[in-house]
């Protein structure tokens, strides 16, 4: 079982970063679409969120590599950035006027990060919990 769910996490942060890879190669090859469909006025941070996204992706896939031992960080790590993009989307979505498509595609993206966070939050509590006591004297 304990295997299961250690595979389970690499699994999720490597979904979460090639998510974060089409995300961010998106934002940087089609920047003027984006910004045009989004309603962002400068192509340039539409780009800058763009790498910002695939060095996210990458630090990622790094941290899906760790030993046994450090996956659980790295989980929380991974799921502390989500959580703050959450964050950043609502504030964005308060501040700033985006178009109806904008809007839409900050919601979806905010969903899908926010599931990848909660998927590894609920993983490394796996990976931690520690062994039931009354489990363990009935197995001996």
């Amino acid at each position: 079982m304990h295997h299961i769910t250690v595979s389970r996490a690499r699994l999720v942060l490597r979904t979460n970063a090639a998510f974060s890879v089409v995300s961010g190669l998106i934002a940087v090859a089609a920047a003027g679409w984006v910004s045009d469909v989004s309603g962002i006025d400068h192509v340039l941070l539409t780009r800058i969120g763009g790498v910002g996204l695939l060095l996210f992706a990458a630090d990622v896939v790094r941290q899906s590599r760790l030993p046994e031992s450090k996956l659980p960080f790295a989980l929380l790590q991974t799921s502390i950035a989500d959580a703050s993009w959450v964050v950043a989307t609502a504030i964005v979505l308060a501040l700033v006027d985006l178009t109806g498509w904008g809007v839409a595609g900050a919601i979806v993206i905010a969903i899908a990060v926010a599931d990848f966070g909660a998927a590894q939050l609920w993983l490394r509590a796996k990976l931690v919990r520690r062994p039931d006591p009354v489990t363990v004297v009935a197995a001996s």
